[in-house]
């Protein structure tokens, strides 16, 4: 078979999640939240190609960069990002080491410059009423739908790349952050009524957030990055049953959403070994998928 001739990066990227040829092997760097770089070796790398250009975060507390335009175009990234990233100066709110983020979570900063969650606000609930006596976010102050879809019709006027749009974190960060990490795991197995009753509260905020998203941003985007670690390096991050049987149902929920509200294609992204997800992926109708390592253990093989 004849390769296609020289492609842009829109139409190289559409073609490979639609399993068609390509002129050659698409490439990302920094045009996902996934993909992104740490702040201190993206302006090393722009020190050493001698690239004279602002920084800007797309994430504080991780650390993480919006790419550089001039970055971008000299690694040949075939895929820009849809993110209004934090202007330069920072704002002190953003730069503070305590922070409380929207979901009522408390961050701290380390020497490392990364932050980690110090408080978790539903950390001692103890029944399903609780949840309700807390304060959960308005899903229309979550995401500038307006600045989002603005940065979106701009990107997709003055490049040929794929423009990809990055959802928020997913249901499992955002319910692991609001009760705890440790907690979470517990009520999993000791707790599943509670432990379902949080993943479903964040469910239906979450899809509140992000249709009118995909709504306003419309055809200008060409595919959607979702992301939520459902796995770490030797395999499940739950027994597999807990995530078919309270995650999965909830993760439906959201990709039917984005499919309502749009026809992009959808990358779903979690860190660590998926083997044992991928039919569940596939179940889903996920297109693509990215993670850190792909091999579990032999005792998870046949989960």
């Amino acid at each position: 078979m004849a390769l296609p001739e020289q492609m842009t990066g829109r139409e190289r990227i559409i073609a490979a999640l639609n399993r068609e040829p390509t002129d050659v092997v698409p490439f990302d760097i920094g045009g996902t939240n996934v993909t992104s770089l740490n702040v201190r070796a993206h302006d090393n790398l722009k020190a050493h190609l001698g690239i004279d250009s602002p920084t800007s975060y797309g994430n504080y507390r991780s650390q993480r960069t919006q790419m550089s335009k001039s970055l971008s175009q000299v690694l040949g990234s075939d895929v820009r990002q849809v993110h209004v990233s934090y202007p330069a100066p920072l704002p002190e709110e953003v730069t503070k080491q305590v922070q409380v983020d929207e979901w009522g979570v408390e961050w701290q900063q380390a020497e490392s410059r990364l932050y980690y969650v110090s408080s978790s606000p539903l950390g001692d609930a103890t029944t399903t009423a609780e949840l309700g006596t807390f304060d959960w976010p308005d899903p229309a102050d979550l995401v500038s739908v307006q600045e989002l879809a603005e940065a979106a019709r701009a990107l997709r006027q003055e490049s040929d790349c794929a423009i990809s749009l990055d959802l928020p974190n997913g249901i499992v960060h955002l319910t692991q952050y609001r009760r705890g990490f440790e907690q979470w795991l517990l009520d999993s197995i000791m707790d599943p009524s509670l432990f379902d009753a949080l993943l479903e509260r964040v469910t239906e905020i979450y899809v509140g957030t992000i249709k009118p998203l995909l709504t306003a941003v419309g055809d200008a985007i060409d595919l959607v990055t979702f992301c939520d670690d459902v796995a770490v390096q030797s395999g499940p991050l739950v027994d597999p049953r807990v995530y078919r049987g309270h995650i999965k149902p909830r993760h439906t929920r959201i990709l039917e959403a984005i499919r309502e509200s749009s026809s992009a294609p959808v990358i779903f992204h979690t860190c660590g070994s998926v083997v044992w997800v991928l039919p569940d992926l596939i179940d889903m109708g996920i297109d693509a998928s990215t993670q850190s390592r792909c091999r579990p253990p032999t005792w998870i093989r046949d989960a």
